[in-house]
């Protein structure tokens, strides 16, 4: 069953809608279905978008966009969805290649963008207000550097210091954060973010030794790398820094491609104790 909607591009009046591909080339979209013809209060009901992209000279085509994934508070309101600039092996990442949770709200399972202003993180059954959340809390912070005085260069000697520029580079590159899966999904325990995963095939990212999945030697680690050029670089001093709990090993290595030195971190980390192929 299908159905065509004809509409004037140019509103009638002000208050009607006009429709500007240029200007707005997204229009939100309400779709409902009834339960009969009789006329009634919706079965069920969504929104949506359509997407106009003027072309010249021939008609415009309503186009769709796709899923969104929208997260929204407790209830309902302040939604938001969005695509992380994930790099490709082309760009030197991983993320994009092991189709990573954290790159879209569609496939989301939790992390850094549901912490919103006046957000609640708390569970369901968790009280959101409290006695003393009103309370000012006072704290004090106390530094203490060390330092030498800096000298000059002169014309028989060196400066006393050099200048130590900071290079900073993350494995997940500009998406922030990334998610650790399961090595293997479980028939009754589907895998956030990857809902279709094959039972006995390792996720994007996992390496397993071993008779795996539910061999008593059964070993895994999900291994992240990152890689980026970085010429003619002497490296002084390099401060790995990881936040999972799971983290095994950063590791730094060089390769010359090109005449141009290419820096390469990969990041090792166990698979969530949660996810654990025995029980506990």
């Amino acid at each position: 069953m299908g159905g065509r909607v004809h509409a004037c591009v140019q509103g009638a009046t002000s208050d009607h809608f006009t429709f500007n591909p240029a200007s707005t080339p997204t229009t939100p979209l309400i779709s409902a279905v009834g339960n009969s013809q009789a006329f009634a209060y919706h079965a069920a009901h969504g929104t949506g978008a359509i997407t106009t992209f003027p072309a010249a000279g021939s008609p415009t085509c309503l186009c769709d966009e796709g899923q969104q994934g929208q997260l929204c508070d407790n209830y309902g309101n302040n939604c938001i969805h969005f695509v992380k600039d994930c790099k490709s092996e082309a760009e030197g990442g991983d993320l994009l290649f092991q189709d990573n949770p954290t790159c879209n709200s569609v496939q989301y399972s939790g992390g850094l963008k549901c912490c919103k202003h006046d957000r609640v993180m708390l569970d369901a059954d968790q009280e959101a207000k409290c006695s003393n959340c009103g309370d000012l809390l006072r704290y004090h912070m106390k530094f203490r550097f060390w330092f030498q005085e800096y000298t000059p260069a002169t014309a028989t000697a060196n400066a006393s210091h050099q200048n130590l520029e900071r290079v900073y580079y993350q494995t997940e590159a500009n998406a922030g954060e990334y998610d650790i899966p399961p090595a293997f999904a479980r028939d009754d325990v589907p895998i956030p973010g990857y809902p279709n995963w094959p039972a006995d095939k390792p996720t994007p990212g996992t390496h397993c030794n071993g008779t795996c999945p539910d061999g008593p030697d059964c070993e895994c680690y999900h291994e992240l790398t990152y890689r980026w050029p970085s010429p003619a670089t002497r490296l002084i001093y390099a401060g790995g820094h990881c936040h999972a709990p799971s983290c095994l090993s950063m590791v730094r290595t060089r390769s010359f491609v090109r005449s141009f030195v290419g820096a390469l971190l990969r990041h090792r980390l166990t698979h969530s104790l949660a996810h654990s192929l025995t029980d506990a």
